[in-house]
């Protein structure tokens, strides 16, 4: 009963799309689980919204919360705190030169609006660019930097943002295969940027995994001459590392096995843990030049001490229970697992990512790649009502992709039951295709 007037209350009084208004009602959370109102216990392979990559409710950021609650909870941003200047320093700790300062703001979106203010500073430029696999956020800025979002009803979006094909190898959009297609994808895409631009680029925005597109990854040595493009062109490469900093991939961050380093870097989800709290960080030298220029960008809880208290917590664990080496090892199970899978279900035509960062894309034919989209959704239902929880994600409106991003303690007993989960159900749909 409370499950239903629960339910009739999100209806009425919340402002969700319809289809996130339906069970479960999620109540409480521990490590690597979810219980809804009605008691029913879920094994949680999505890390919260793939923010809690230590697990619901860990101690080190319960009890960072908590010192938070009793020393300074919020600030004015006119004025340093200390967490959060310890804060900045941890990440410059943790970045490659030339990566340094970074400012603290609230969400992934806003991070990315940051980011293109520095690079229009920076290069006077007004102009950028995203690939078409791309979700940088939900804001004017963010939102026009997404193509995988549907656009249609919100007016004009903001000028001089252009979409650029993506490395989306398994489909590509220019019909070609890698390696022979030598990255003509990228060619392309600068070809038109170069002809449409009235000016100089701004910046590019990528994803060193494309998270929301689908757990794409790009082939080898393409960002590397992405970076070359853009240094070409005097233009910033951005690196939107929402989803995939502080260890997702195996790595403390996804562009360190590319073997470049961004312009700019832009972290949000994990870097709270489950608060929201987000950075954009950069060169000392882009610093000096956009500030001599004059540049400013803030807000009420820009630098706030609550989340930065719970980003250290994040970090001090990260090192001292050495989750990145986890989070490697841990992927690569769940891989392997994934791989066992497929050699038993036809439905599965892809399996993609790194670490604890993962997709499988479902098909109903591997010769054709037909989208199985409705199979997608069957499972994943039929998955929940087992008690596994995880996303559907992939370009819309097809989405036929499963994503895992469980949190890095998940136990190899975990991820088995997971497997079996997703073995049995494949099984059930496939029966009934």
């Amino acid at each position: 009963m409370r499950e239903k007037e629960l339910l009739e209350m999100c209806k009425e009084y919340t402002l969700r799309v319809a289809e996130y208004n339906q069970p479960p009602v999620f109540t409480k959370g521990k490590g690597s689980r979810m219980w809804d109102v009605n008691g029913k216990e879920y094994l949680d392979l999505n890390s919260g919204h793939m923010c809690n990559i230590l697990g619901h409710s860990h101690p080190a950021i319960v009890e960072a919360i908590t010192q938070s609650c009793s020393e300074f909870i919020a600030s004015t941003s006119w004025y340093p705190t200390e967490k959060s200047i310890e804060l900045c320093a941890r990440i410059a700790g943790l970045v490659s030169p030339p990566l340094k300062p970074s400012i603290l703001i609230s969400t992934g979106s806003e991070a990315i609006e940051v980011a293109l203010s520095i690079a229009k500073k920076y290069t006077g430029g007004y102009e950028a660019a995203s690939f078409h696999i791309s979700l940088h956020g939900r804001s004017s800025v963010a939102r026009t930097l997404t193509p995988v979002m549907g656009h249609q009803g919100y007016g004009p979006l903001i000028p001089g943002i252009f979409t650029m094909p993506g490395p989306y190898c398994y489909r590509c959009p220019i019909k070609l295969s890698f390696p022979g297609c030598n990255f003509a994808c990228l060619d392309v895409g600068f070809e038109m940027l170069d002809r449409w631009a009235m000016g100089q680029v701004a910046a590019i925005f990528a994803e060193p995994v494309f998270g929301a597109g689908g757990i794409i990854d790009a082939p080898p040595g393409y960002f590397k001459l992405l970076k070359k493009k853009c240094e070409d062109r005097g233009t910033l490469l951005v690196f939107d590392e929402c989803q995939t900093g502080l260890g997702r991939c195996g790595a403390m961050f996804a562009y360190e096995q590319e073997g470049i380093v961004p312009d700019i870097l832009t972290m949000s989800k994990t870097l709270g843990g489950g608060l929201p709290v987000s950075s954009t960080t950069t060169s000392e030298e882009i610093k000096q030049t956009i500030m001599e220029r004059g540049f400013m960008h803030s807000s009420t809880h820009a630098f706030d001490p609550l989340p930065s208290y719970a980003a250290l917590a994040v970090i001090d664990t990260l090192e001292k229970d050495n989750l990145i080496q986890q989070s490697k090892e841990k992927g690569d199970y769940l891989k392997a697992g994934f791989q066992k899978l497929a050699e038993q279900h036809e439905l599965i035509g892809d399996i993609r990512g790194r670490g604890l960062f993962q997709g499988i894309e479902l098909v109903r034919d591997r010769e054709t790649r037909e989208p199985a989209d409705r199979e997608t959704r069957q499972i994943h239902a039929r998955c929940m009502d087992k008690g596994l929880f995880f996303r559907v994600t992939g370009m819309a409106p097809r989405k036929c992709v499963l994503g895992f991003s469980p949190d890095y303690y998940i136990t190899h007993e975990e991820i088995d039951k997971a497997l079996n989960i997703l073995d049995d159900t494949l099984s059930e749909v496939e029966a009934q295709t």
